[in-house]
């Protein structure tokens, strides 16, 4: 039984630059694929190990992989993206302006689309979308078709169709997920979870394991403790630290005017 092997689509031409102290070159195509026509420039990389002669992936512009990072399947890396230190990107992912995706644990695959000037060090897919300045650290999870823009840090999981946006701070293993919107200020505290329709905004802090979820609201500079569960249409805007339970309007608990 043969086995049939697709030729070389590109070639490492002699134009070359250092980056971060490695040798990076452009690449030509050797034949047509996709969008990209044989004799076509591409962007750098450091040699054939960063991206396959496989399916239709490629480096346009000025982007550069380098550094053991990997580009397969049908990704796209554009503009002036940067892709290192072991990092993947496979499946239909797309990584494209200033944005860099870096560190072993990261990869970008499926849908998953990476733009502005994000600094991706964990995992994207599904349909998930990081962009603006947003920065996911190690460990991170943002997948399904959630959202994480603006200036946010995660650290733990967004996923669902929540967003999380503005300066928020998503800690380790703290969920974000259903509809769930965090943004503003709100910091998310470890194995915390927000979820359904919750919303978490201001300068909002929410204790390790904490949950809110339903259509609770929590925000202005509320504080609430650790294990606490915030659920149904409660309302929170206190600076007072809440430490029970809140389940509905006749327990909502804001500060006087």
């Amino acid at each position: 039984m043969s086995t049939i092997t697709a030729s070389k689509k590109y070639e490492l031409t002699n134009e070359n630059h250092t980056f971060e102290g490695i040798t990076v070159h452009r690449i030509r195509a050797l034949r047509d694929f996709d969008d990209v026509k044989a004799g076509a420039l591409g962007g750098f990389i450091e040699n054939e190990s960063n991206l396959s002669h496989d399916g239709n992936c490629w480096v346009y512009d000025n982007a550069t992989v380098f550094c053991n990072a990997v580009v397969s399947d049908n990704a796209k890396i554009r503009n002036d993206a940067i892709i290192a230190r072991g990092s993947k990107v496979y499946g239909n992912a797309v990584v494209c302006d200033k944005a860099w995706v870096f560190g072993h644990d990261a990869s970008i695959y499926d849908n998953a689309k990476i733009s502005n000037n994000a600094r991706i060090c964990g995992l994207v897919y599904g349909n998930a979308m990081v962009c603006d300045n947003a920065n996911v650290s190690p460990n991170a999870h943002i997948y399904d078709n959630a959202r994480v823009y603006e200036n946010a840090h995660v650290s733990g999981f967004v996923y669902g169709n929540s967003h999380v946006y503005g300066k928020s701070r998503i800690y380790g293993g703290a969920c974000i997920y259903g509809n769930a919107h965090v943004f503003c200020n709100a910091w998310i505290k470890s194995f915390a979870s927000i979820f359904d329709d919750a919303k978490v905004s201001g300068s909002a802090r929410v204790g390790s394991f904490a949950r809110i979820y339903e259509n609770a609201k929590v925000y202005g500079k509320s504080n609430i403790d650790h294990d606490v569960q915030i659920y149904g249409n409660a309302v929170v805007n206190s600076r007072e630290k809440i430490t029970n339970d809140i389940c509905d309007d006749n327990q909502s608990i804001k500060d006087a005017a």
